[in-house]
């Protein structure tokens, strides 16, 4: 039996290397196919012909898509914040939709051809230089994830030693006047939710995740009980008027919306659960591009927010991080802080 009968169907040769067609069916009386997809060089054994061909028809199990999305559904990703699973499913997405040489996507790409180079030029050539570090280093937990469960993953991580771009610090102080107008714009929406959550990001000096994962239960008598994230300790913001204010402003969102048993957040949408990274990233930029309509200057980020709080903060209390390891043992209660004044 010749080569070529072997070859899986429409997959044919095409100069130096082998191509699939995919059947598009009959148009105008006449069969009709794809552009071509680049599967492998000529010199490629049969069987790689035919592994390359399983990663086009989603077959595959040694693909980088197949690995990601082998991660996004592991255990380990499901003790992850939400705001960081959100995040991390938002990469997938852009990260396996992404074109390649010869018109693959990649996360089509097999993963033995996965090197720190190929991880060094997606990095040159991805527009945003920050949100390409953080690809990289999504793709880099997901492969430790990975080559730790499945012999098919190779055990030398493509992204280990791979320099991230360089990322500038941000320096943006937002002033009151600059906060006040977003402050106005964001209460003005149809669902003002976003107002309150300014509120508690600067009175609590807290990043969104944190501020997006406040539970009913977190709502104490003596404050509001902030976990951070990132390596800091847990702490109680106290309570003051304008953080009073904020919280009973945040119980009238969607107040007949059903709640959880357990964890009900205290921002939440209309369905009581929890607002998803894309929901809340849209609904931020549509607060500041109306600002900015009605005189805002330069736009800031909703971690500015946080910086401004840490800023006006009379102890610039950003949260106590567990530099210690006695302390990480034996200071387990949280420390009550005073709201940003």
């Amino acid at each position: 039996m010749s080569r070529k009968s072997k070859l899986p169907k429409y997959v044919s040769r095409d100069r130096s290397r082998y191509v699939y067609k995919k059947y598009l069916g009959v148009i105008n009386g006449k069969p009709a196919f794809g552009k071509p997809i680049r599967l492998c060089s000529l010199e490629a054994p049969l069987s790689e012909v035919w592994r390359a061909w399983e990663r086009v028809q989603g077959r595959n199990t040694d693909s980088l898509k197949w690995l990601l999305t082998s991660f996004n559904a592991s255990d380990d990703f499901a003790l992850l914040a939400p705001a960081t699973r959100d995040g991390y499913e938002g990469y997938k997405k852009v990260i396996t939709g992404r074109k390649v040489a010869g018109g693959e996507k990649f996360g089509d790409t097999a993963l033995q051809n996965i090197t720190m180079r190929t991880m060094r030029k997606y990095l040159d050539t991805y527009p945003a230089k920050t949100t390409g570090n953080r690809h990289v280093q999504y793709i880099k937990s997901a492969w430790n994830w990975a080559s730790q469960r499945f012999e098919n993953v190779p055990e030398k991580n493509p992204c280990i030693g791979v320099s991230l771009n360089k990322e500038r610090p941000r320096d943006r102080y937002v002033d009151n006047k600059d906060y006040n107008l977003v402050y106005n714009v964001a209460l003005g929406m149809r669902v003002p939710f976003f107002a309150y959550a300014m509120e508690l990001a600067y009175l609590c000096r807290a990043r969104r995740s944190e501020v997006f994962a406040f539970t009913l239960d977190d709502v104490l008598d003596e404050g509001l009980l902030l976990r951070r994230s990132k390596g800091s300790m847990d702490e109680i913001t106290l309570w003051t008027p304008r953080l009073k204010a904020a919280v009973a402003g945040c119980r009238t969102i969607y107040p007949s919306a059903p709640r959880q048993l357990v964890g009900a957040p205290l921002i939440h949408n209309r369905i009581g659960r929890g607002f998803t990274k894309n929901a809340l990233d849209s609904a931020w930029q549509r607060i500041i591009t109306k600002a900015l309509d009605n005189g805002l200057a330069k736009s800031f980020t909703y971690h500015d927010l946080k910086a401004k709080g840490v800023t006006d903060h009379k102890m610039e209390n950003a949260g106590l991080h567990k530099s210690k390891k006695m302390q990480a043992v034996y200071d387990r209660l949280p420390k009550q802080i005073p709201a940003t004044d």
